[in-house]
């Protein structure tokens, strides 16, 4: 449980088993804080209220070549972000159940995973995750999910053949191609707020009243 500006980062390993009684997120819970998982399994974890696997609110989440699946939750399985953002880069989530609402990926507005990269999702609700091919990200729908994994129910979260290949560009460039996006906005930011203090007009006698102290 991460909370008030609080940082996690995890390479490899699995989480499994966790049970999230009276709180939210069966294995990992962060709330105003970020989170960086690679080469991280979660699966057979539950939470009796909102996110089996992750939930987060008001928080950066990123998951690189990490594998999710066979949670269980009664509102979204699988990862949840309120009002936060996640990035997805040749990550795995799916066939994980919501017992009230379903969904792998369910988020508030404006929560997103448009920085997303060659991951694999079983569906998705409340979030934009593109699917173009220079994304190529694959995602299934409400009626259709995707079923990847060989047997996630009871941890196997190894490919099946047909999905071998869906996270196949495995470069450094994968991941500087999703971070550019935040890197543009933040410097797009930056430049408005440098032209308005350019335009701005200061008062001299406010600057005079400056310099005495």
């Amino acid at each position: 449980y991460l909370d008030d500006g609080a940082s996690l980062t995890m390479s490899g390993g699995s989480i499994t088993g966790n049970t999230a009684s009276d709180n939210d997120g069966g294995a990992i819970n962060v709330e105003r804080g970020n989170a960086y998982m690679s080469g991280l399994n979660i699966y057979g974890s539950e939470s009796m209220q909102y996110g089996g696997a992750i939930y987060a609110e008001d928080s950066e989440i990123t998951l690189v070549d990490c594998r999710i699946g066979g949670n269980k939750a009664a509102y979204y399985g699988g990862v949840v972000n309120q009002y936060g953002s996640t990035v997805l880069i040749r990550s795995v989530v799916a066939e994980n159940v919501g017992t009230t609402k379903s969904a792998d990926l369910w988020g508030f507005y404006p929560n997103n995973y448009a920085n997303s990269r060659y991951s694999i999702v079983g569906f998705v609700k409340d979030v934009l995750i593109k699917t173009d091919e220079q994304y190529g990200n694959l995602v299934g729908t409400e009626a259709n999910p995707l079923k990847p994994f060989v047997a996630a129910t009871v941890g196997n979260l190894e490919l099946k053949p047909e999905y071998a290949n869906a996270l196949a560009p495995a470069s450094a460039a994968v991941l500087d191609d999703a971070f550019a996006a935040f890197v543009d906005e933040e410097d797009a930011e930056l430049a408005v707020d440098l032209a308005v203090l350019e335009e701005t007009v200061f008062d001299d006698d406010l600057f005079a009243s400056f310099e005495q102290f």
